[in-house]
């Protein structure tokens, strides 16, 4: 994820209108990495155990799949949540190199993205704490609450030095939110298993709807982002009217995901 942000600042730079060739050669170098990735998780990761080979032929259909999610109050309130946090992974990635490029002036603006980035895989071991001394759904409630106060930080940035500051702690928070992410779903589906009283684990239909969720997200980002820089005038990479920029860039990157 780290090099998702590294690698446009040096292989794109900055924009040229009609030169397509830097995005092409940062897409086949993209592709690469991607492609080695997945040879080797073919290759030498984890595999199906035998005793769980044949779950798939008692695997419900897509309705019943539906049907056993949506009757899930706790899942359904956890959806939401990952719905949110999901609008958070997407809003941030796009905005922050913008609004460290226009508000403090910065020369590698992905760069910042790509430090908290580190921060939060560094930050892996203080959550893991966190998780087992306060449990998935404490340490989940102080993950999102830290992050969000960290967001609101980036309000006193000024410049390039604070923005890399701010940033650490915008990191650690980001970190908490994807180390506990992923248990918080596990416990639902545990606590499935236990009640609904078979043998069979339906992690794939909660795992699905999960996925509709996230994708439902995406959809939510390029429709606010569509209508607030839409509404700005923002085009070939330049504000129409520069002194929105404080005024909108702010909303989409600290406002909206704290909301």
């Amino acid at each position: 994820v780290g090099l998702a942000f590294f690698l446009p600042e040096i292989i794109v730079g900055a924009p040229v209108a009609g030169n397509p060739m830097p995005y092409v050669i940062n897409g086949i170098v993209a592709a690469i990495i991607v492609g080695v990735t997945i040879g080797i998780m073919i290759k030498f990761g984890c595999f199906e155990r035998k005793e769980f080979s044949k779950d798939v032929e008692n695997a419900p259909s897509w309705k019943e799949s539906y049907k056993i999610t949506f009757k899930n109050k706790a899942f359904m309130i956890y959806c939401v949540i990952a719905l949110a946090i999901f609008i958070v992974y997407g809003i941030l990635p796009t905005v922050i190199p913008i609004y460290a490029d226009e508000l403090l002036n910065s020369e590698d603006p992905g760069l910042i993205m790509l430090v908290g980035l580190i921060v939060s895989a560094a930050s892996t071991p203080l959550w893991m704490y966190l998780r087992k001394r306060f449990g998935v759904r404490k340490s989940y409630m102080m993950a999102a609450g830290f992050w969000a106060v960290s967001l609101l930080l980036f309000l006193f940035a000024t410049d390039e030095l604070t923005a890399y500051i701010f940033i650490i702690f915008v990191g650690i928070g980001l970190g908490g939110s994807l180390y506990i992410y992923d248990q918080g779903i596990a416990e639902l589906i545990d606590d499935d298993e236990v009640r609904s009283g078979i043998s069979v684990r339906r992690e794939g239909a909660y795992y699905g709807v999960v996925a509709l969720f996230n994708r439902l997200s995406g959809a939510i980002n390029l429709i606010v982002l569509g209508l607030v820089f839409g509404g700005a005038g923002w085009g070939d990479y330049e504000l129409r009217d520069p002194a929105q920029g404080p005024i909108i860039l702010p909303i989409v990157q600290i406002y909206w995901p704290v909301l």
